[in-house]
C-alpha cells in the first residue's frame, strides 16, 4: 500500500484553510463581503447655498472609499435651471469627490443643481442606492437701495436691528434729536417701511441690545441719556399685523442687574442671556442673568469661573453654549481672551489663548455652526486680522488676512461666508471671507450704501441688509442697501 506524501497533506491543509476563509468561514477577522451602499455625509456649498462663487470646486463627502474610476461626467453632474449640464472637472480620492467648474462654464445669478447618480461605486463596487441632488445659487454680487420712509424710518444710529423671517425690525438708537424708542419694519419683498408701536414701549435708548425668540422681540439695558444713564430694563415687542404690539412683562424689569450698556446677549431658544458691559460710573460688569420670557423670570449666571469683567466684547450662541470673548477690560486696556458658559450646567469653561487673535475691541464674532469667526477691530490700530474657534477643541485657527482693515463694522454669516462691511475706517467696500478655501474676496461698490458707522446688518437668507448709522461727514441717516452675494 502506497503511503501519502507528507507534502501532499501540507498543501491539502493549507488549500482548506483557504477555501474556508474564501467562504467567510473563518471566523472573527476573516472580513464580511461590503454589500452596504456608500452615503452622502456632506455637501460643500451646502444645499440652498447662495452666494457661491463662479470659480469654486463643488465638494461631495461620502461615508467610505469611492472607486475614483466610478466618478466622471456621467454620475457627478452640475446642471442650470434649463437642465443644460456644466462643462468641469471631475475628481475622486479617498471620501471625497470634486467638481472643479471650467472657466465660464457658471454664470452669475444662476439657480444650479448638482447631482450624484448610482453609477458612483465604493472601493467594494456597492453603488449610491439612489440619485442624490442639492441646489445652490452662485454670486449676484449687487447691490439694491432701501426705501427712504422719514415718517417711520426716520435716521438714527447705535440702534438695534432683528430679522424676524420676513422683516427687518429697527428700533431704538439715536437719532437726529437724541435718544428714541421708536422703530419701524421694513419688508424688502415689497420694500416698504411700517412704523411700530410707541405705546407701551420701553423708554428711548442707546447702547442696548435685542434679541428674536421666533415669536418676539425682547430688548434689554442700554444708556437712556443725560442724567438717567444707563437702565436694567427692557420689553417685548410682538410684530403682528400693522403697527405690532409691546406686551407689559413686569418680570422683566426685575433682573437684579445694575443698569448697564455695552453688554451682549443671546437667545438659547428658551432664555435671553445678558451678560458684562459697563455700568454707570465706569463700573465694569463680570456679572448676567438669564431671562426667561415663558415665566417671565430672571436667574442669575454664575461668576465662578466668568471672564474678567468688561464691555464692548462678542458673544455667540453655539446650540449648547455662549462664548464671550475680547473687549475693554480696564480702560484704555483692550483684552485677547474669553470664556464659555453652558446654561445646561450653569458653569463658566475658559477659552484657549494659544493661538488667539491679539487683544482687540471693536471686533465682531459669528457663529458658522462649527466655529467661531473672530475678526477686525482695534488693537491699537485697526486690524485687518482674525481666528476661527473650534470650541469642540477649544482651538484657534489663523484665518487669512482680510484686504483691509476695519473696525466698528458688521458682520454677517452667509451659510458658506461671513460678510464684513462698514466700520470707522472703512469706505464704502465690504469684504467676504469663505472658511471652505480660507480665502478673501471684495463686495462691488457699484451702488453700495454710503460709507458708515454705527450702522446694522441683518441677514434675511438671501441678502444682507445694511441701514442706518453715521456718514463719514457725522450726520445721521435712515438709508441703507440690500447685497446679494
Amino acid at each position: 500500500m502506497t503511503r501519502p506524501v507528507p507534502q501532499l497533506f501540507f498543501l491539502a491543509a493549507i488549500t482548506a484553510v483557504l477555501m474556508l476563509a474564501s467562504c467567510g468561514g473563518g471566523g472573527s477577522g476573516s472580513g464580511t463581503p461590503d454589500t452596504t451602499p456608500p452615503t452622502v455625509t456632506a455637501v460643500d456649498p451646502p444645499d440652498n447655498a447662495v452666494g457661491v462663487q463662479l470659480t469654486d470646486p463643488i465638494i461631495v463627502t461620502f461615508s467610505e472609499t469611492i472607486d475614483p474610476a466610478s466618478v466622471g461626467a456621467n454620475s457627478f453632474v452640475v446642471r442650470n435651471s434649463a437642465g443644460t449640464a456644466a462643462n468641469g472637472t471631475v475628481s475622486a480620492s479617498g471620501r471625497t469627490a470634486r467638481f472643479t467648474p471650467a472657466p465660464g462654464a457658471l454664470v452669475k445669478s444662476a439657480l444650479y443643481q448638482a447631482t450624484l447618480t448610482p453609477g458612483i461605486r465604493d472601493s467594494a463596487g456597492n453603488a449610491l442606492a439612489a440619485d442624490f441632488t442639492w441646489n445652490f445659487t452662485t454670486t449676484t454680487d449687487a447691490w439694491l437701495s432701501t426705501a427712504i420712509a422719514a415718517s417711520t424710518a426716520t435716521p438714527r444710529a447705535d440702534h438695534t436691528a432683528i430679522w424676524t423671517g420676513n422683516e427687518m425690525v429697527v428700533w431704538g438708537g439715536a437719532d437726529t434729536i437724541g435718544v428714541t424708542n421708536t422703530g419701524a419694519r421694513y419688508n424688502p419683498s415689497t420694500n416698504t417701511w411700517t412704523e411700530t408701536e410707541t405705546s407701551g414701549a420701553p423708554l428711548a435708548r442707546t447702547g442696548h441690545t435685542a434679541v428674536w425668540t421666533g415669536s418676539e422681540i425682547l430688548v434689554w439695558g442700554g444708556d437712556l441719556g443725560g442724567i438717567l444713564g444707563s437702565t436694567n430694563t427692557g420689553g417685548r415687542y410682538l410684530p403682528t399685523a400693522g403697527a405690532g404690539s409691546w406686551s407689559v412683562a413686569p418680570g422683566m424689569n426685575n433682573s437684579g442687574l445694575l443698569g448697564r450698556r455695552l453688554h451682549t446677549a443671546v437667545w438659547t431658544g428658551s432664555e435671553m442671556i445678558v451678560w458684562g458691559g459697563l455700568t454707570d460710573a465706569g463700573i465694569l460688569a463680570g456679572n448676567g442673568a438669564r431671562y426667561r420670557p415663558a415665566t417671565d423670570s430672571w436667574t442669575n449666571v454664575s461668576s465662578s469661573g466668568a471672564p474678567s469683567p468688561r464691555s464692548g466684547h462678542t458673544a455667540v450662541w453655539t446650540g449648547t453654549e455662549m462664548i464671550v470673548w475680547g473687549g475693554n477690560e480696564f480702560a484704555p486696556a483692550i483684552v485677547g481672551t474669553g470664556g464659555r458658559f453652558r446654561p445646561a450646567t450653569g458653569d463658566w469653561r475658559s477659552v484657549s489663548i494659544v493661538g488667539a487673535p491679539s487683544a482687540r475691541t471693536g471686533h465682531t464674532a459669528i457663529w458658522t455652526g462649527t466655529e467661531m469667526i473672530v475678526w477686525g477691530g482695534n488693537d491699537g490700530l485697526p486690524t485687518n486680522t482674525g481666528a476661527r474657534y473650534n470650541p469642540a477643541s477649544d482651538t484657534w485657527s489663523k484665518i487669512a488676512d482680510a484686504p483691509a482693515a476695519l473696525t466698528g463694522h458688521t458682520a454677517i454669516w452667509t451659510g458658506t461666508e461671513m460678510i464684513v462691511w462698514g466700520g470707522d475706517s472703512s469706505s464704502d467696500r465690504g469684504y467676504a471671507y469663505r472658511p471652505s478655501t480660507n480665502t478673501w474676496r471684495a463686495t462691488t461698490i457699484t451702488a453700495a450704501p454710503t460709507p458708515r458707522r454705527n450702522h446694522t446688518a441683518v441677514w434675511t437668507g438671501s441678502e444682507m441688509i445694511v441701514w442706518g448709522g453715521v456718514d463719514t461727514t457725522g450726520g445721521i441717516t435712515n438709508a441703507g442697501g440690500r447685497y446679494a452675494p
